[in-house]
């Protein structure tokens, strides 16, 4: 994977414009607080059970965040792509180890920030509470959109869902995680997909 750290930093810049407008003091306070993580395919970025604290921000690469049971099977929560951050953000704020791990599909490159150093520029200045306020509240949505789809759609919906959101990335995922992602067997979803396609799923929340 190659990619510099201020290619890194640049692509960071352009996805988080997107979402507030940041004064260039500003900017530069928190790219000096940045820091990069190389990680390989398969390595966890971040273990269940574990204390952690940083923020990463994912500008190449693939992750799967997953809950594991006693018995060792894991059962995905959410794919981070390109452009979104991964972190245990519950546990940052309540100071605790993490509930998840997160693992790396492919080679991945992450910027992080510590959560400290957040904490910092919410001090700093309006623009990073506007910026933490609307990623908390994305999250949020994402997390009742999930809510929704398992209480009252059915298992071809919520593949169709998924595939809203993730359409680009399918071929990137293996298809047992897809299948753990929306709470079927790959079995099952191996009979959806060979299926007729009937209808066209509403659009998806994103991060």
């Amino acid at each position: 994977m190659d990619i510099s750290s201020f290619g890194a930093i640049e692509s960071l810049r352009s996805s988080l414009a997107k979402v507030v407008a940041i004064p260039p003091t500003e900017w530069l306070a928190f790219a000096r607080m940045l820091k990069f993580r190389k990680l390989r395919k398969g390595e966890v970025y971040f273990r269940q059970g574990e204390r952690f604290d940083e923020i990463g921000f994912v500008v190449r690469g693939l992750l799967y965040t997953y809950y594991l049971d006693a018995s060792g099977i894991e059962t995905v929560k959410y794919i981070a792509t390109e452009g979104t951050p991964v972190c245990p953000y519950a546990a940052l704020i309540q100071n605790r180890p993490s509930h998840f791990s997160a693992k790396c599909l492919e080679p991945t490159f992450l910027v992080v920030l510590r959560y400290d150093d957040l904490l910092k520029l919410y001090r700093r200045h309006v623009c990073w509470v506007n910026m933490g306020r609307i990623f908390a509240e994305r999250l949020f949505i994402l997390r009742e959109e999930r809510e929704r789809q398992f209480q009252t759609l059915d298992a071809e919906a919520r593949y169709q869902c998924f595939v809203e959101v993730f359409g680009k990335h399918l071929e990137r995922i293996p298809q047992y995680l897809i299948a753990s992602c929306i709470g079927i067997s790959p079995v099952h979803l191996s009979r959806i997909r060979q299926a007729p396609k009937e209808s066209t799923p509403h659009p998806q929340p994103r991060l």
